[in-house]
């Protein structure tokens, strides 16, 4: 009866079969729910229950025995279900879970919505009601049944007549006939039963129902009212349709939505405007309408045919004299073939034409006479209450009694299914690779047109072959032949927008255009100038932009759109001053960033790096652009600007992705001579990025060092250091480090302290960063410079597993930044990392869930974004749900796949290790939820074992650069502990094992020599956790690794921990190496 919830969930009391929570309800305890709920409010006082309950003939002690009865409910219930409220008592369930409760305040809201005609409202809040079942098993309650049928019953009757009003016809009939014949006299419930009746059965069994209830009436001297008057002419028109332009309809896929949405609309709005850029399917969704819509009369006009462009009523000559609105009437005469005459003005005969009731005029492609348009539409619909309009544009008509739908792109599943169907339409039996299909739709941006561009070159092309040729072949992907020339091409489309635009709007869209997606006014006010609001607006307007719900809201422009307005105005005047107007906001965002970098003035340190990032996307394009990627015409000075900047924006917000990305474009630039301040700052910022992530992107290559000029006049003692820098080789940083000026100290300490990190000894590193952090601190060095070292020591706190120190440094550091402007980046991190160490120091379901929910709504930047992701894959397994853990790590290890940094880098071995420390830990504790025993219990053996074999390759890859500069021992030993443990786990069978699956899956018995994989395994892992692993993840700890390894072999782990403890980190390299291509030969 009521809306579904889950099976036997609540309190049902319209069943015939009364329940709470699936459980039956019988005796006092059901009546005094029954009385409750059919009183006003659910409550009552004493006197009313104990009325309700026993009727006339009470109990002797009334009200000891209603204490008995609510007593009783309260128990079944629970206490908070039943309160005292006055001088008695209420249900306090909330309304959805009653459903007697959620009946009647869905019929109040449907009658609310029905006032206010809202009938798409009314039918929705009467979904899934139907007739009152069932006799009663008591008094009170066969009387809330009654109740119930009452309320039931109108609210069937305000659903009827809502379907009717919103033209679902069908479903209307499945009420209407009922309702008719329990009240004849009700002529609402007639005159939509005639309309319903005209449409799904025949317009002449409606009129014979009215001619049968008219005579009726004149026998009793009345006549029909004005609503069944209304159908009879509904009923008779219906006898001749008229249909014209209707195409031959063709599968809507991804539209159903759209379409029902506007349907409502039409049914209840005369004016609906279908809006949104060029080739996202206005037409289509418009022609779907019209071949769905039950009016009687339907006209479907091309307003491109009807107005074309050399016609534009708009731009009517003088000589002509007519008004452009009276011009456009006439050819809208013409067009649904009638003529006018001179005597009578050409409006009012339009209008005569289209006052047939039950008429809907769709007129398409209207964005070139919108204006004049709105101002022959306005007047027309306000006297012909019966003409119902549907305009596909651009624009918007801006009338008051106008409906706007804005039709979005199709979602990723919806190009997909259009895509495949117009394909296999193309060429059918044809392959389509999901993988193909996975790079091409994203260039197609859900446009369908694109779409069904790019899927006609199916008849010749693979999949993967139009990919690659897109969006090359834009200009020349043709649609059908019958569509207008100016949608047969997404580029005609583009280029009918473009003509529409008057020259400050083309200068605007032109100077957008070279902007990145998602930009803001305040960047559009910098590029386009003070009437930026105004032409956005207006392009806005136009479905050549679109703001979205941010707050302040960005603009987005469709990449196919941006990339034909750039090439339109390729070499034109307009393009370069666009491109210096970028240019010039790109710059004026960089050199803030350069002029702070001393750290001098820290309060302007983190809002010009923020600044900075905020805008990050712009920026980076117009630093490809200054390095030639668009014209091949380079701007050094300026590239080195903007990427200076960047590179130290991205330095603090782990842009390692980024970096590597860019500072090798930008190295040779960086070692010429600067002609000024500004850019020997932005030179020796680029060379003090480069070799600061020498561990990333490898030493300082020696042709470019021995470049770099000795000095610049007057450069401040910041820019100097980092110059003695990068001017020393790598091999004799550590001779800096004693340097009595504190800047070269400060520069070449965070170098070295890295250095001895990835060589093994994070001790060393950490030592040697609180001994550079004490002697700093008492010099004259910006509080910005000392906080980086901070930093460092906290990073270096975390690797050695020190959480308890790491929650106090985190905390520490937080407390600073609540003293001085920190960047949101960096804020964000520490207090990830804080809650991290809580969590560790005392694990729990409860936090791990905590933590995950805070991460969720935490901005995290760069290459962190993948470590809070492993670190979620964790916390779900924390939290007890190996499932949700087992798919996370893996989701996030494939999405890395997609960054911009080396093979090997030490994000994507932190996350193979976090999947394989999770597999093993699923299978020491026989984690796998019972649903995932048999098939899918192999199914996560078989990817376990898989993602062993991927670990292995990459571990001996890994290894294979020990003796490079880029190389990361902590890490490394974190991801062979991993290998060697989960190797070792796999071959002595664990949990996969006892479920019946071989450990090793694929492998038939004995095609492994399981014992010497373990001990390989157990022999790898510590020969790692002797060089000393990462230990910033609780999973890659110490002692859990430990707890694990012991967990197969214990006398063996320490017996091999004690020789392991006695070699050097080169020897147990060494050994690694050897171990590891043991397994591999095995596996």
């Amino acid at each position: 009866m009521t809306r579904s919830d889950a099976a036997g969930a609540g309190l049902r009391l319209l069943d015939d079969a009364p329940s709470w929570n699936g459980e039956p309800l019988s005796g006092r305890v059901l009546d005094l729910l029954c009385v409750l709920a059919a009183l006003p409010g659910a409550r009552g006082g004493e006197d009313q229950l104990i009325a309700g309950l026993w009727d006339c003939s009470p109990p002797s002690r009334p009200r000891q025995a209603l204490q008995v009865v609510v007593s009783r409910t309260r128990n079944r219930l629970g206490a908070e279900a039943l309160q005292r409220h006055g001088e008695g008592y209420a249900l306090t369930l909330p309304r959805s879970q009653v459903d007697h409760l959620d009946l009647v305040q869905r019929r109040r809201r449907a009658e609310a919505a029905a006032c206010a005609h809202r009938p798409a409202d009314v039918v929705d809040l009467t979904e899934g009601m139907g007739e009152i079942s069932g006799a009663g098993v008591s008094p009170p309650h066969r009387r809330l049944l009654e109740q119930a049928t009452a309320l039931s019953a109108r609210a069937l009757r305000l659903r009827a007549l809502a379907l009717g009003e919103l033209g679902r016809y069908a479903q209307a009939m499945e009420l209407l006939p009922s309702l008719a014949e329990q009240n004849p006299s009700d002529e609402a419930v007639l005159a939509a039963l005639i309309r319903s009746e005209a449409w799904t059965r025949s317009p002449a069994a409606a009129l014979a129902r009215y001619e049968r209830y008219r005579r009726r009436l004149r026998q009793a001297g009345a006549v029909p009212g004005p609503l069944l008057r209304a159908a009879h002419e509904h009923a008779l028109a219906a006898e001749h349709p008229v249909r014209q332009g209707l195409r031959a309809p063709i599968g809507l896929i991804g539209r159903e939505h759209d379409l029902r949405v506007v349907e409502d609309a039409v049914a209840t709005s005369q004016l609906v405007t279908i809006t949104g850029p060029g080739g996202v399917g206005k037409t289509a969704l418009a022609q779907a309408l019209a071949s769905r819509s039950p009016f009687p009369t339907i006209r479907v006009l091309s307003m491109t045919e009807v107005a074309p462009r050399g016609h534009d009523p708009v731009a009517a000559d003088a000589s002509d004299g007519a008004a452009p609105v009276d011009r456009l009437a006439r050819e809208l005469l013409a067009a649904i073939g009638r003529s006018g005459s001179a005597a009578q003005p050409a409006r009012v005969a339009l209008a005569q034409a289209l006052a047939a009731p039950g008429t809907l005029l769709v007129l398409d492609d209207c964005e070139h006479v919108a204006g004049a348009l709105a101002d022959l539409l306005g007047p027309m619909l306000a006297s012909l209450p019966g003409l119902h309009v549907v305009v596909t544009s651009r624009s918007v008509l801006e009338l008051s009694a106008e409906y706007v739908h804005r039709l979005a792109p199709l979602t990723g599943t919806a190009a997909a299914a259009l895509f495949r169907d117009r394909a296999l339409a193309a060429r059918p039996h044809q392959a389509l690779d999901d993988d193909d299909l996975a790079r091409l739709l994203p260039a197609l941006e859900g446009l369908p047109l694109a779409i069904e561009l790019a899927a006609a070159r199916t008849r010749v092309m693979s999949v993967r072959q139009v990919a690659q040729r897109f969006p090359r072949d834009l200009r020349t992907m043709t649609g059908p032949r019958d569509l207008p020339e100016r949608q047969r091409t997404l580029s005609a489309v583009i280029e009918w927008s473009w003509s529409l635009l008057d020259d400050p709007q083309r200068r605007a869209l032109t100077r957008a255009a070279l902007l990145a997606d998602g930009f803001t006014l305040e960047t559009a006010e910098a590029v386009i100038g003070p009437a930026a609001a105004v032409m956005l607006d207006q392009l806005a307007a136009q479905s050549l932009l679109t703001a979205d719900g941010d707050d302040p809201p960005r603009f987005h422009m469709l990449s196919s759109v941006r990339a034909l307005v750039r090439e339109r105005v390729a070499g034109t005047l307009d393009a370069a001053e666009a491109q210096s107007a970028v240019r010039r906001w790109a710059l004026g965002l960089a050199r803030p960033v350069l002029a702070v970098m001393d750290g001098s003035r820290m309060d302007e340190v983190a809002p010009a790096v923020d600044a900075l990032l905020a805008e990050e996307r712009g920026v980076a394009a117009e630093l490809g652009r200054a390095l030639g990627d668009d014209d091949g015409h380079q701007a050094p000075e300026a590239a080195l600007v903007l990427g200076a900047a960047l590179l130290t924006a991205w330095s603090t917000s782990w842009g390692y992705s980024q970096t590597a990305a860019w500072v090798p474009r930008l190295l040779g630039h960086a070692v010429t001579a600067a002609s000024d301040s500004v850019g020997n700052i932005a030179r020796m910022l680029v060379l003090h990025r480069a070799v600061a992530n020498s561990w990333l992107l490898g030493p300082l290559p020696e042709e470019l060092r021995l470049r770099i000029p000795a000095s610049f006049p007057c450069e401040s003692a910041y820019v100097a250091a980092i110059r003695r820098l990068v001017r020393t080789r790598h091999e004799e940083w550590g001779g800096l480090l004693e340097d009595p000026d504190h800047w070269t100290a400060w520069a070449a300490g965070s170098c070295v302290v890295t250095e001895l990190e990835n060589r093994g000894d994070v001790t060393g590193a950490l030592e040697l960063n609180r001994s550079l952090r004490r002697r700093l601190r008492a010099s004259d060095l910006p509080p910005v410079r000392l906080l980086e070292l901070d930093v460092d020591g906290l990073r270096l706190l975390l690797e050695m597993g020190d959480y308890r120190g790491g929650l106090s440094e985190c905390t520490r550091l937080l407390q600073v930044a609540d003293r001085h402007p920190l960047q949101d980046a960096l804020r964000s991190a520490l207090r990830l990392q804080r809650d991290c160490c809580r969590v560790y120091l005392a694990p729990s379901p409860e936090r791990a869930a905590a933590l995950l929910a805070d991460a969720e709504s935490m901005p995290v930047p760069g290459m962190a974004m993948f470590i809070t992701g492993f670190l979620g894959g964790e916390m779900e397994l924390l939290r007890g749900c190996p499932e949700e853990a087992f798919t996370a790590a893996r989701g996030l290890l494939e999405r890395m796949a997609g960054a911009d940094v080396p093979a090997g880098n030490p994000w994507e071995l932190y996350g193979l290790a976090t999947c394989l420390l999770i597999d093993v830990e699923i299978a020491r504790s026989g984690a796998a939820a019972p649903d995932t025993r048999g098939d899918s219990l192999r199914d996560h053996a078989l990817e376990a074992t898989a993602m062993l074999r991927r670990g292995l390759q990459a571990l001996t890859q890994a290894l294979q650069q020990a003796s490079a500069t880029r190389f990361d021992l902590p890490t490394t030993a974190s991801f062979a502990c991993a290998v060697g443990l989960s190797a070792a786990q796999a071959a002595d069978g664990g949990q996969w094992g006892d479920a019946g699956v071989p450990a090793l899956v694929g492998e038939e018995p004995g095609d492994v020599d399981s014992a010497r994989v373990v001990g390989l395994g157990l022999e790898l892992f510590c020969a790692a956790l002797a060089c000393g692993p990462n230990q910033t993840s609780r999973l890659l700890s110490r002692p859990r690794l430990l707890e694990a390894a012991r967990g197969i072999d214990p006398g063996r782990v320490d017996e091999m921990l004690r020789q392991a403890h006695s070699s050097d980190p080169e020897a147990l390299v060494e050994h690694m190496v050897t171990l590891t291509g043991s397994l591999a030969e095995l596996l």
